[in-house]
């Protein structure tokens, strides 16, 4: 499937207002998915994204070999991979059952994907890295 349209699926099921994200998506960027799983695991991040920022933006890159979703805020209180684990969370996130990467991360390793993360003068930057791990 074409990113760019695995993304519009992913703005339809998450109902976001468009003054919430930017978009910068290669229109030849193509992805070998499950369209339905990969979508969701994108509203996700989405969703997380604008949660957490401090602006309720996300900006989102699709170029070559990944999906970054970045967002100005505080970095992550743990390691990455603490979020990675059912039914963890950050200390605010209190209307939360802690796993909304956890699935994420689920649905990209079923790919043969990874999820990064990195906390860039100010930035939040996770991304998908599509090259394949298997």
């Amino acid at each position: 499937y074409r990113a760019v349209d695995v993304i519009a699926e992913a703005l339809d099921l998450g109902y976001f207002e468009e003054e919430n994200y930017s978009l910068d998506i290669s229109l030849d960027l193509m992805l070998h998915v499950d369209y339905k799983l990969f979508a969701t695991a994108i509203k996700n991040m989405m969703d997380n994204a604008i949660k957490y920022s401090d602006d309720k933006k996300v900006i989102i890159t699709a170029r070559e070999s990944r999906i970054l979703f970045e967002n100005y805020g505080k970095g992550l209180d743990e390691p990455l991979s603490y979020y990675l684990e059912p039914f963890t969370k950050s200390h605010k996130a209190v209307h939360s059952f802690g796993l909304g990467l956890y699935i994420v991360n689920a649905i990209l390793e079923s790919h043969g994907y990874r999820l990064r993360y990195e906390y860039l003068n100010g930035w939040n930057r996770f991304w998908f890295d599509l090259k394949l791990t298997r």
